[in-house]
Formats: C-alpha cells, structure tokens, sequence
C-alpha cells in the first residue's frame, strides 16, 4: 500500500524516479485499457500481469533505495513482492484471474444489499429507509447479474480497472514529485516536520 507521508519526506529524493515510473506505467495501462474497452480477455490479463510485474520491480528498488536512505521500507517490499505474485497468477490461470474478479465484485454487492436492507427494515427513526432499501435491492441485483453472466461483468471491470489505473497513476506521479521538490527545497520539508 502507497503511504504517501514515506515518499514525501526530506531524505526521499533516491526513490522519486521509482514512483513517478510507476504512475506513468499505471496510466499508460490504464489509458490503453480505456481506449479499447473490448479488447480480448486474455490481452488484458496479459497487460495486467506486465504492469503488476513493473510495478512489483518498481516497489521493490524504492524498497531499496528507501532502506540506503535510512527510510522505512518495509511496506514497499511487501507491496513489491505482492505485486510480483499477483502477476504470476495472473499468467498462470488467467481465466481464474478474471473470474475471481467478477465474483468477489458480484459477493461484495450481494453482502452490501443485504446490510443495507436489513438496516433499511431495522432501522426506526432513519429518514429515507425507502431509499436505503431501494439501494440495497439494486446492490443485490447486480450482485446477482454479474454471478448470472460473469461475462458481462468483465466489461465493467475493464472500465473499472482503466479509470483506477489512470487515477492511481497521476496520484503517484504528483506523490514522486512533490519528493524530488522536498528534496530540492529542504527548508520546506524541515519546517513542516519542526515541532
């Protein structure tokens, strides 16, 4: 998981070009899975695994380069190395991949319909249970549209996985940037963390 509070501090400079690489690699990902929402299954399986397998690397040389700066690094070895995993799933049963996807999307949907009826028809004194309940049936029917025909659900999860990986992206280009400028004006950083 990115903490951003790592990447920014005075000392970051040495991991600045390993974030922003990946951000530009989560939004060229991304950009190409949004130009071309019905591209096949399996190029898209294949695109993701690349990407998670770069980012995995990326993850794992901050990991480094924070450690020689005397930065905590231990979540970017975890995040490398989940990365890295995820990865050879993905091109080892790809379909698995997909799948496994569409159906922990459709679960999550079914689990959050439920709650949000059963708080729907528990819930005394709430204003708009009608509408609580009315979110909780179309959360249910969905959940069980995408259990129905996962394949319809792949199309969602391709714009899903675009929009992320772009908006991750420019989030991490700005985290990979504003370190390069802390490390460029450490004035700014110090005074912040002088207390």
């Amino acid at each position: 998981m990115l903490d951003p509070a790592l990447a920014v501090q005075p000392n970051a400079r040495p991991s600045w070009w390993a974030i922003v690489l990946r951000g530009i690699l989560a939004c060229i990902f991304g950009i190409l899975v949004l130009a071309n929402p019905r591209i096949g299954i399996a190029a898209l399986i294949l695109m993701f695994a690349v990407y998670a397998a770069v980012d995995g690397v990326a993850a794992l040389a901050t990991a480094v380069n924070h450690g020689r700066a005397g930065l905590r690094w231990g979540w970017w070895l975890v995040e490398g190395l989940v990365s890295l995993a995820v990865a050879a799933l993905a091109l080892a049963r790809p379909g698995v991949t997909l799948l496994a996807i569409v159906l922990l999307i459709a679960f999550r949907a079914i689990l959050l319909g439920l709650i949000e009826l059963g708080g729907a028809i528990g819930g005394k004194g709430l204003d708009h249970r009608w509408l609580l309940g009315l979110t909780g049936i179309v959360s249910l029917l969905f959940g069980v549209l995408l259990i129905a025909n996962p394949i319809a659900g792949t199309v969602a999860v391709v714009w899903v996985v675009g929009v992320y990986a772009v908006v991750f992206g420019v989030m991490l280009v700005v985290v990979g940037v504003r370190a390069l400028g802390r490390h460029d004006h450490p004035d700014v950083g110090t005074q912040q963390y002088a207390t």
